[in-house]
């Protein structure tokens, strides 16, 4: 019974349920949507058995705003905390291989993620074998362990333990094939090689030595372990046995990270994949609560206003013995039936949209994922139905028949209501501000960032790979080669290009009572800088030699040197000091979160392992194919790898990117979303003002008039929530802004913009409905009866 009387007077009001519904479910849909991709991120590392136990040894060093943070570390920390720390359970260690070269009979793949480990990895990480066994399956040199989609790719549907293949020209026996590592983990493998085989690969330096950071350690610690107490062992173990005056120089300290945090929390150098970030997603969090509470506020308003026409009905109801607890059933019954229609229509968009978001987002979110948050979208429904339906439901059933019937309660009551609906239309509008300005600014810093002058010139630099020996020992045929293209304009060799983690030195001016501190490096020839036209400051940059040094003018300013040219650098490891030659203007080598930091520039061939190549960006295709064809000639057995650096530039601010698209896009429904309201609330409005506006367009008032009468309400609430929304909208987003060295200021005219387009919409809506109404004919209204 219930059900039918609130479908009867749904269809009776088919424009103000058709709004109700649509706006709730549009708000819905994208809180909802939004909601999904929070969850996606924040389910990152949780599939691992004792998880709250799992964590990684980091590393920090420098000092005040010169410290460094780095997600890998030398070899020797593993070999001590195994050896002298009792809280550990287990321990592995694992470096990172991007990318090597798989072959097998006569067949040769390019793989990614290939790790040298040891046999520890499978039980730390519970990583479930299909074939082999895991008992010492990377105990051993030359041993690989095959994930199930390597291992398809390479053996099909056979069994490959015991087979052999060759990774970089080094051949391994296939010891077991293991399940592919969950999706949403922070980092990912195809290959494990054993950990052994690398000293076949590394020079004995890289086990020893403590400033070779190239390994990853994670930990299981025992039950009961406080990751404090066991930091703090780390490091007094360190101090114990290791190089204690290197750590105490240069201000090293280890930390763990606990494994559900890194992918939100953690942007360390060296992070073994492209993590999250924790303030974008609690921004977007934040956008989908506005955008539900926009919706809500929709729902509560026009449900107050369209319970304003059923005074009369609760009287009549109330008079014939209807029970008050009936009437609440009803109401609330209908303001539930409204939120699981629009729960279904938002479901309908949400499956129609998902495609394109997933798409945007680089996610695999499907439909049932929202079916898995089944609780939480009843908890939804069910919070906005009562409180949508709670006014009608506890304040109409209160009245007391005879006044309702007199008109005398309605219309008091009316006042409260109309007060209400005020409130929340002001809130709405705030809300909104709040959204256009953030979206707005977030914009703004994006843009500032990607078209800022970096000091270097890195549009058309294409860097190719010398990954191994042999495209190193061809480096300068292959350089040769180039030069003679007529679509290149310079090549030149580097150990490392700017937006990567760069070497660094302990290195203090000679002379200077101070201790030595870690600089970073950039190993380079005598092109480089022309190469990505780096601007000089003083000196000049000919044919360096291995004891002439370039710096950057940070490098200036921090050792405060007052005549640089000629001063000569302590370098920790080399006999002689390093003379500087020439500075050079500062150029933007890492993210624009960081202020340019001190760079030496030197020329040491042994580390160059990348060709910068500057080419005529017209026509990249085909100048990439003719570089790859004489890369072929003088490489013919190593593949053509390379990369943009202006892509590699991007990737830096891919997650605010996404990020600030999001936000605009979800901004626009929040608009619409509270102009649909909007139109409802002032169609009611002017529907119950039509003998008022009858009577005065009787004595003479124009339309003009009739409709600014109208319009002036609702400008008084555009004013007060822009006293509302705008300071939010200022301290919000510089403090989003306080996170970037190099940013932009809060203009004016983004906070006018935001209120401008606010008022656009109120003079669109309100204004259709005042007209609509102000061009009805008067003596249709004043027969109306009361």
């Amino acid at each position: 019974m219930f059900f039918k009387i609130a479908l009867r007077n749904l269809i009776k009001r088919k424009v103000y349920a058709s709004i109700n519904i649509a706006g709730l479910a549009i708000g819905l849909a994208a809180c909802l949507t939004i909601y999904l991709y929070v969850k996606d991120e924040l389910s990152y590392d949780k599939f691992y058995s004792d998880s709250d136990r799992i964590y990684r040894v980091v590393r920090e060093f420098g000092q005040g705003g010169d410290k460094s943070y780095h997600a890998a570390n030398n070899y020797q920390l593993g070999v001590l905390m195994k050896e002298n720390l009792s809280q550990i359970k287990e321990l592995t260690q694992f470096s990172q291989r991007i990318e090597v070269k798989v072959e097998n009979e006569e067949k040769i793949y390019r793989a990614k993620n290939a790790h040298f480990a040891d046999n520890q990895f499978f039980d730390l990480f519970g990583v479930e074998f299909i074939h082999g066994d895991r008992k010492g399956a990377l105990d051993g040199a030359n041993k690989i362990v095959l994930t199930e989609e390597s291992s398809s790719k390479i053996f099909g549907d056979q069994d490959p333990t015991g087979k052999l293949i060759k990774v970089n020209d080094l051949e391994y026996q296939v010891t077991g094939v293991v399940r592919d590592f969950p999706e949403k983990a922070h980092f990912h493998f195809n290959y494990l090689l054993s950990m052994e085989t690398s000293r076949q690969v590394y020079s004995e330096s890289m086990f020893e030595h403590w400033g070779n950071i190239w390994v990853y350690n994670y930990v299981k610690l025992n039950e009961g372990v406080k990751v404090d107490e066991f930091d703090e062992a780390v490091n007094q173990m360190a101090l114990t046995h290791g190089p204690v005056d290197a750590l105490k120089h240069f201000n090293v300290r280890f930390f763990s990270q606990n494994v559900e945090d890194i992918h939100l929390h953690s942007n360390l150098s060296s992070e073994l994949e492209q993590n999250g970030d924790f303030e974008l997603l609690s921004i977007l969090g934040a956008v989908a609560v506005l955008i539900l509470l926009i919706a809500c506020f929709n729902f509560i308003n026009l449900s107050t206003a369209r319970s304003m026409w059923r005074a009369k009905e609760v009287g009549v109801k109330k008079v014939l013995g209807i029970h008050r607890s009936s009437l609440v059933k009803q109401f609330l019954g209908e303001s539930l039936l409204i939120t699981f229609l629009s729960l279904i229509l938002a479901v309908f968009l949400i499956a129609t949209i998902l495609p394109f978001f997933n798409d945007f987002t680089g996610k695999s979110i499907g439909l049932i994922d929202l079916f898995l948050s089944l609780p939480a979208l009843v908890v939804i429904v069910l919070t906005v139905g009562i409180v949508a339906g709670s006014f009608p439901a506890f304040i109409l059933s209160s009245f007391e028949p005879i006044k309702i019937l007199k008109g005398q309660s309605a219309q008091g009551d009316s006042k409260l209501a109309g007060g209400f609906r005020q409130v929340l239309v002001v809130l709405q509008f705030a809300i909104a501000i709040v959204l256009i300005a953030g979206a707005t600014i977030i914009y703004q810093q994006l843009n500032y960032i990607q078209s800022k002058d970096l000091g270097a010139d890195i549009e058309g630099v294409v860097a190719l790979q010398l990954k191994n020996s042999a495209t190193r020992e061809n480096r300068e045929p292959m350089q040769n080669a180039l030069r003679q293209l007529p679509t290149v304009t310079s090549v030149s060799s580097t150990s490392d290009l700017p937006f990567e983690s760069l070497n660094s030195w302990r290195t203090k001016p000679k002379g200077a009572d101070i201790d030595p501190e870690l600089i970073n490096l950039m190993a380079i020839d005598d092109e480089f800088i022309k190469s990505l036209d780096i601007k000089i400051a003083e000196g000049k940059v000919s044919e360096l030699d291995e004891k002439e040094v370039v710096v950057n003018e940070a490098f200036v300013r921090h050792y405060m040197l007052t005549n640089p040219i000629g001063a000569e650098i302590e370098i920790g490891h080399l006999e002689e000091p390093l003379r500087v030659v020439a500075v050079v203007k500062d150029f933007h080598f890492e993210s624009l979160h960081t202020a340019v930091r001190p760079l030496m520039l030197y020329k040491h061939p042994s580390w160059y392992n990348k060709l910068a190549v500057r080419v005529a960006t017209k026509d990249l295709d085909q100048t990439l194919a003719v570089i790859e064809t004489q890369w072929k000639k003088v490489n013919a057995d190593e593949e053509f790898d390379y990369f943009f650096l202006e892509d590699r530039f991007d990737r830096l601010y891919s997650s605010e990117q996404k990020t600030a698209k999001m936000v605009a896009y979800f901004s626009g429904f929040s608009i619409f979303i509270a102009c649909l309201g909007l139109y409802g609330l002032a169609a009611f409005l002017a529907e119950t003002k039509l003998k008022e506006i009858s009577i005065r367009k009787v004595l003479g008032a124009s339309v003009n008039e009739l409709v600014s009468i109208q319009f002036k309400i609702f400008l008084k609430l555009v004013i007060l929530a822009a006293v509302l929304g705008l300071p939010a909208a200022y301290l919000l987003m510089d403090g989003w802004l306080s996170g970037f060295a190099y940013r932009v200021q809060i203009q004016t005219w983004v906070l006018i913009l935001a209120v401008a387009v606010i008022l656009i919409f109120t003079v669109l809506s309100v204004g259709y409905s005042s007209l609509k109404a102000a061009l009805t004919n008067p003596s249709d209204n004043l027969r109306i009866d009361s």
